[in-house]
């Protein structure tokens, strides 16, 4: 419902979203609201 009304509101319609590669709970509730996969951020990565 929060995405719903951003997307009206701004007249966007694609979000993204940085979930941990770790983070499996976060990353199934990414895709319960429609996200789907995209890569990996060399943000996320540890050397």
């Amino acid at each position: 419902m929060y995405l719903e009304t951003v997307a009206n509101m701004s007249n966007r319609h694609e979000f993204a979203s940085r979930v941990d590669t770790d983070n499996i709970v976060s990353q199934n509730l990414m895709e319960k609201l429609g996200f789907q996969p995209y890569g990996l951020s060399e943000f996320l990565m540890v050397v």
